[in-house]
C-alpha cells in the first residue's frame, strides 16, 4: 500500500513540476513581481501537499528585505521557504544549471549560482547578493554549504554573510525540521552521503505523517515568558549571583535590549538558543560589541584554590572592535554541548566581521564555562572583573 501511495505521489509531482514549468516559460516574462510571488508561493506549497508533507510555521516573518540563514536538509528546503517567502532568491550551487527541467524552474526564482571550484567567484555572489539587499529583496542561504542529517548543523561557511555586513541588512534566521509519524527528526527526508536524487524523491514519497517546521527566530519580546521558566532554577546563579528574573521583568529587559544600546559606539546583539527538536528555547547567547578600545582590568589578586590557570598573551588593546560575550543555558540542556555550539557559532560569525577581540568573563570555579570558552578559542588572562577571570580570543 505505501508503494502504491508513493507511486501516485510522485506521478502527481511530475504532472505538478511540468505544469510549473509551462508557467515558468509561458506566463513568467509577462506577470509583475507580485504575480510571480504568488505562483511561486502556491506552486511550492501544493508540491509539498503533493509529496505528502504538512507544512507549519512558527513566527513571522520579518518585513522588508532580509538576508535569511537557514539549514539544510533536503532538495524540499527551498519549498518550504518559498510557501512562506515566495521573494526569497536563494544562492545554489552552479550543478544546478545541469538538472534537466529543474534548472528551468530554479531560474524563474531568480537564483543566484556560485561556482564553487572557482575560488573568486564568492566574490562576485557577494557583490550580486549585496546589490539585491540594497533594493530591498530578500536573499536566502544556507550556510553549511550541504545538507545534514537535520539532527544538528554543520559548521557554516560564512563569507556569504558578508553581502549583509556589507549593506547594514537584517539577518533573518530560520529552523527547517522534518518530522514524522515515528520520528521527531524524519529519516524519509535525508539527503545525505551517496543518497541520489532519484533515491531521496522516492524516500520522501514512502514518508508516513511527515511535517515539514520552518521556524523564524529573531529576539523577540514573546520570548520572555518561556524564558523565563529557562532561566528560573537557582542553580544557575551560583557563580554570577542574583536570582531568576519574573517574567515581566525579563519582557521589559528584552525590550530595552531590542532598541538597542543608545550609545552609538555600542551594538547588543542577542540570541535564544532553539533546540531542533520539540523541547523549545534552551538558553541564550549575547555579545555586547564596542568600537571603543579595551580597557585593562585591575591586577590579578591572590590565587583562587581549584582556579582555572590564567595567563597574559601579548594583545594590542587597539586593533579594532571588541566583542564581549555571554551565554547561559538552562539546567536540563547543560552538558550537551549545546552552550559550546552557540559560543563557537558566534565566534566564527565575529570571524566575518571587522571584530578583533573577543572576550568573557568566567568565575574562576566554573569549570563548564571555561571548557566552553576554550572550544570557542578564548583563553584566560591574568586580568580580573567583579571577581571574574577575562578570557580573550585575538581574532587573525
Amino acid at each position: 500500500m505505501r508503494r502504491l501511495r508513493a507511486v501516485v505521489r510522485l506521478s502527481r509531482c511530475v504532472l505538478h513540476g511540468l505544469h510549473g514549468l509551462a508557467i515558468a516559460l509561458l506566463h513568467f516574462p509577462a506577470l509583475p513581481v507580485d504575480g510571480r510571488h504568488e505562483r511561486i508561493r502556491w506552486w511550492a506549497a501544493k508540491m509539498l501537499r503533493l509529496i505528502g508533507i504538512e507544512l507549519r510555521i512558527e513566527g513571522v516573518p520579518a518585513p522588508g528585505g532580509s538576508l535569511l540563514v537557514a539549514n539544510h536538509i533536503s532538495w524540499l528546503d527551498i519549498m518550504v521557504v518559498h510557501a512562506v517567502l515566495p521573494q526569497a532568491r536563494f544562492v545554489s550551487k552552479a550543478d544546478v544549471k545541469a538538472w534537466p527541467l529543474v534548472a528551468r524552474l530554479v531560474d524563474a526564482g531568480g537564483t543566484l549560482y556560485l561556482e564553487r571550484e572557482r575560488k573568486r567567484d564568492a566574490f562576485r555572489v557577494i557583490h550580486v547578493m549585496a546589490e539585491a539587499l540594497r533594493s530591498g529583496q530578500t536573499v536566502a542561504i544556507f550556510p553549511e554549504g550541504t545538507t545534514s542529517t537535520g539532527h544538528g548543523l554543520l559548521p557554516f561557511h560564512a563569507n556569504l554573510l558578508q553581502a549583509a555586513i556589507a549593506t547594514a541588512t537584517p539577518v533573518q534566521p530560520a529552523a527547517l525540521r522534518f518530522s514524522d509519524a515515528t520520528h521527531l527528526v524524519s529519516e524519509a527526508l535525508e539527503f545525505v552521503g551517496e543518497t541520489t536524487l532519484l533515491q531521496s524523491l522516492w524516500r520522501s514519497a514512502c514518508g508516513e505523517g511527515v511535517v515539514a517546521r520552518l521556524a523564524l527566530l529573531p529576539l523577540r519580546v514573546e520570548h520572555a515568558g518561556e524564558m523565563a521558566a529557562v532561566l528560573a532554577d537557582l542553580d544557575l546563579y551560583t557563580f554570577t549571583g542574583g536570582a531568576p528574573p519574573a517574567r515581566q521583568v525579563l519582557r521589559a529587559r528584552y525590550e530595552r535590549l531590542i532598541a538597542g544600546s543608545p550609545d552609538p559606539a555600542v551594538s547588543w546583539c542577542n540570541w535564544v538558543i532553539q533546540l531542533s527538536g520539540p523541547g523549545g528555547l534552551a538558553g541564550t547567547v549575547q555579545a555586547t560589541i564596542s568600537t571603543a578600545p579595551e580597557p585593562v582590568p585591575g591586577p590579578a589578586p591572590e590565587p583562587v584554590p581549584g582556579a582555572v590557570a590564567a595567563h597574559e598573551p601579548p594583545v594590542s588593546r587597539h586593533r579594532g572592535p571588541v566583542a564581549e560575550v555571554a551565554w547561559v543555558v538552562g539546567t536540563p540542556w547543560q552538558g550537551q554541548g549545546i552552550a559550546t555550539e552557540a559560543v563557537r557559532a558566534l565566534v566564527a560569525w565575529f570571524a566575518q566581521q571587522s571584530v578583533r577581540t573577543v572576550i568573557a568573563h568566567i568565575h574562576p570555579r566554573h569549570q563548564a564555562s571555561a571548557a566552553v570558552a576554550a572550544a570557542a578559542g578564548l583563553a584566560p588572562t591574568g586580568q580580573w572583573h567583579d571577581g571574574e577571570i577575562r578570557w580573550r580570543r585575538t581574532m587573525p
